[in-house]
């Protein structure tokens, strides 16, 4: 993995993953669904989210990996009560499973597979590094969410 281009993303999504396990430690089902803002998400939804992003990810580098959640957590989604959702058993679970996956295919891409062509939210997205890139940062600023809900919620911050 020492040669690998993009190691640091790698580690960076090693860290966010240990960042989402520790979000949830010590907090109750119920507690995981609650949203202080009618307008902000719920824990669980977006760690839903970051899973199911994942999971598009292994489909983008030539994986496949099929949540079975269609639309559910996906950007701009309208979210609704803790009812319209798998249990947070099952979304923890597929978490584990999606990563079994993740990160096999993240370590095996070469310089070739990275430059492929791809696009992403941003317009300077140009291949795949680049979209891997941004996802790095797309998944801090949702473990930033998660934290501040968590810290919202009267347990210890994720981090210093």
């Amino acid at each position: 993995m020492a040669d690998n281009p993009i190691a640091p993303l790698i580690m960076m999504f090693r860290i966010h993953d240990h960042l989402i396990s520790q979000s949830l430690q010590g907090i109750g089902d119920e507690q995981v669904w609650s949203r202080p803002l009618p307008q902000s998400n719920p824990m669980m939804w977006l760690i839903g989210h970051v899973v199911q992003s994942r999971a598009h990810i292994i489909t983008r580098v030539g994986g496949h990996f099929d949540t079975g959640w269609r639309d559910r957590f996906r950007r701009g989604a309208e979210v609704g009560g803790s009812e319209q959702y798998p249990p947070r058993a099952e979304i923890e679970a597929k978490r584990i499973q999606v990563n079994r996956a993740f990160f096999p295919a993240l370590e095996a891409l070469d310089a070739a597979a990275l430059s492929v062509k791809a696009t992403g939210p941003v317009p300077a997205i140009t291949n795949v590094q680049e979209l891997l890139t941004f996802l790095t940062m797309h998944e801090g600023y949702h473990i930033g969410q998660i934290a501040y809900l968590r810290k919202g919620l009267g347990f210890p911050g994720l981090i210093g």
